[in-house]
């Protein structure tokens, strides 16, 4: 009768050992576990946890993950308007991520959690594709070729300020212009100095 009792605490130890094995979750690289169902402390209605593992409580607690890895993809733009009338074809690769910062989690949490990465890219071509086209019509062809570091800093900042509420960071951006637009552009440089030339051989100012 002993022995019996004995094995049987053994098994019951064996088997609760067990459950509490596949109840510990570990969170993946690049990934935020995002663990929800009840109140946590500090009135909190979820738990992000970005490394190490958590024990998941049976039937109270429900958990998720957000990829907050880099993602990166392209997006060609024909017929950009320029200021001065020009259509520009830009072709562009843009990466971008869920900020790291505790606000940035929780705002991806609630508003990102259940969207597809599909989803989640659309939402980011939609508001690159706006904040270009808005941009480049505040200024002509030429500037935006000679100053293409300070657009591409003035798209990053104004998308930032609008993905921001959804937890969203763009990291970098890359803009190839057209090859018939630099050439377009090399031969309006070019005319501009032979003017200034011809100008300054007779004596010719304004």
């Amino acid at each position: 009768m002993i022995l019996e009792m004995t094995v049987i605490m053994m098994v019951m130890m064996m088997v609760m050992v067990m459950l509490l094995a596949s109840r510990y979750v570990k969170v993946p690289p690049n990934q935020a576990m995002v663990v929800y169902g009840h109140v946590f402390p500090g009135g909190k209605r979820m738990m992000i946890l970005t490394g190490g593992g958590k024990f998941i409580l049976p039937i109270i607690e429900k958990f998720a993950f957000l990829n907050i890895g880099t993602r990166t993809f392209k997006k060609s733009l024909p017929e950009v308007k320029t200021k001065d009338d020009q259509l520009l074809a830009l072709d562009i690769e843009i990466s971008y991520a869920i900020e790291s910062t505790e606000e940035s989690l929780e705002n991806a949490a609630e508003m990102l959690l259940d969207r597809s990465e599909e989803d989640i890219q659309s939402i980011v071509e939609t508001c690159l594709e706006g904040k270009v086209r808005g941009i480049c019509i505040a200024f002509t062809s030429t500037k935006i070729v000679r100053e293409k570091e300070g657009v591409r800093a003035e798209i990053i900042k104004r998308m930032n300020d609008d993905l921001g509420s959804l937890g969203l960071m763009v990291e970098d951006i890359r803009i190839q212009e057209d090859e018939l637009m630099k050439e377009g552009f090399e031969k309006y440089q070019q005319l501009r100095e032979e003017m200034h030339a011809v100008k300054e051989e007779y004596g010719i100012h304004g």
